[in-house]
């Protein structure tokens, strides 16, 4: 048999037509990942992820009991500190008041130094506490005694501050943990994220200030950093260029 174009290349394999007798037809390979032997009939296992319980880490790692009950001891000292300075605030502008007034009624100014004593009394002892618990808690995250002990309050799912109308709602869900013989107070001891029943009503918890979202700085903080900033320094410290005041 003649070729035209010659005879076909034949090389030492050449290919031969699928049938009987053929050999097995090839499989293609499997993607890459994918278990060669097929999908275990057991289901392939898990990733370790994230207990439900568990706080995440970027709300922070939950305090223990004692160090927030030494934060709550130091606000009570530090609102038992400001009740005083209000009560020596009251005797003083009462006994200017009830002088004054007396002068033209003494009966009459008792009356009123008395009334003006308990009036500074009571709003300067309730207007500090309040601006201690519910709104450096609500705003910046922190009492006074949290500060010290280097906690925060923060919400559990998003780790930021919880703004003043919640952390005033918080602490009246502290009559709850009151009302049942003060167990709410103590179920930080055994729940896993370490909360109040007051904090699982809220979704709150209390964290290291060391971890977790930072928090928004005071004032008086943003007012250093500016400081800090403008002299390229830190605040406090005498920058060169300028004679050191004494």
């Amino acid at each position: 048999m003649s070729y035209p174009y010659g005879p076909p290349p034949s090389g030492p394999n050449p290919q031969q037509p699928y049938g009987p007798g053929s050999g097995p037809i090839p499989q293609p390979a499997p993607p890459y990942g994918q278990d060669p032997y097929g999908q275990s009939g057991y289901g392939a296992p898990q990733g370790y992820g994230q207990p439900s319980d568990a706080v995440p880490p970027h709300v922070g790692v939950p305090a223990e009991w004692g160090t927030r009950l030494g934060g709550y001891l130091l606000d009570g000292l530090i609102v038992s500190g400001a009740q005083i300075v209000a009560m020596l605030a009251g005797a003083i502008v009462g006994a200017i008041l009830g002088v004054l007034v007396g002068l033209g009624d003494p009966g009459v100014g008792g009356v009123v130094g008395g009334l003006a004593f308990f009036i500074i009394l009571i709003a300067g002892t309730f207007g500090f506490a309040f601006w201690n618990i519910v709104y450096r808690r609500g705003v910046y995250g922190q009492t006074l005694g949290q500060k010290i002990v280097k906690l925060k309050t923060v919400s559990e799912e998003t780790g930021q501050v919880i703004g003043a109308g919640n952390a005033f709602l918080r602490q009246l869900c502290h009559v709850l943990d009151t009302l049942a013989c003060y167990v709410g107070w103590f179920a930080p001891l055994w729940e896993p994220k370490k909360q109040t029943w007051a904090d699982k009503i809220m979704a709150t918890v209390v964290v290291s200030a060391e971890t977790g979202s930072p928090l928004p700085l005071t004032k008086r903080e943003q007012k250093e950093q500016q400081e800090a900033a403008a002299g390229g320094g830190y605040p406090g410290m005498p920058q060169p260029g300028y004679p050191q005041q004494w």
